[in-house]
């Protein structure tokens, strides 16, 4: 049994619903993607109670296991949403899970204001497959990460292509998979976070939208920090699918599903 020196120490260790249970400002999640600026969202909110995908290894594991066990999947989920909302008490939970969650949030939190942050497709997907590259191995990154990313880009069951002989080496996925799965999230996100209640920020415009946020959820001005806007940004990558995948091909892919109301984010001179 672990003994804890003094009061602060035991404090410290304890969830914060744990030990008291302040008031919330406000309720909001990021519901976008990775690589979208969820990292940028969690730190430009730093003087609030501010999460950055916390749970993240319970919550993605029920996801997965609800794949697979449609009777339990709507109790389960709940159950682990609602333990991680309990500990964190967050004010601003930015999490490219939470999108997986929305029925959960909104019963929890029927107010609950949404910010969606999306990347325009051909610079997510040249920053995500950069990432993928660069944490593919189970030492960089846990377990579940990797699970994650099978059930987000492997089930569409899509094949290499002769021009993705590069991404086929590098230990990716095939590009389809990849532009496909960010379609589908974020027309689903479109599709049913509630209108009145969402906020739509494009990845490049977070530094000069901090005043747009504010007034969204009702707090002061300045309360929020813009030079986090930009809080994993990169000046180098290690694989680039712009370098070594044909233009033609991509644009190709990008325009087969950014269709609707996703045709205006299909492409960006931004990153």
């Amino acid at each position: 049994m672990k003994v804890f020196k003094n009061t602060k120490a035991f404090i410290k260790r304890q969830p914060l619903s744990m030990v008291f249970r302040p008031k919330r400002q406000f309720v909001a999640f990021c519901i976008g993607t990775a690589k979208s600026g969820t990292s940028s969202i969690a730190a430009m909110f730093s003087r609030f109670r501010s999460f950055l995908e916390p749970n993240s290894g319970e919550l993605i594991r029920e996801i997965i296991r609800s794949e697979n066990n449609s009777r339990t999947r709507d109790s389960r989920l709940m159950a682990a949403f609602s333990r991680c909302d309990r500990e964190h008490l967050p004010e601003m939970n930015s999490s490219q899970i939470n999108g997986f969650y929305l029925k959960e949030i909104e019963t929890l939190h029927p107010a609950a204001k949404y910010i969606l942050t999306i990347r325009p497709c051909l610079n997510w997907l040249e920053s995500f497959a950069n990432h993928h590259y660069e944490t593919r191995t189970v030492k960089v990154a846990k377990l579940y990460w990797h699970e994650y990313r099978k059930f987000r880009f492997g089930r569409y069951g899509y094949s290499f292509e002769s021009d993705e002989t590069a991404v086929e080496e590098a230990g990716l996925f095939p590009i389809e998979a990849y532009v496909h799965f960010w379609a589908d999230y974020n027309n689903d996100m479109l599709a049913r976070a509630p209108i009145d209640r969402t906020l739509i920020v494009k990845t490049c415009d977070l530094g000069h939208s901090c005043s747009k946020i504010e007034r969204f959820l009702g707090l002061r001005d300045g309360s929020l920090d813009p030079g986090s806007s930009h809080k994993n940004i990169r000046t180098q990558k290690t694989f680039s699918v712009r370098q070594t995948v044909a233009a033609e091909y991509l644009e190709a892919v990008v325009a087969r599903h950014c269709i609707g109301p996703l045709a205006k984010y299909a492409v960006s001179t931004d990153s």
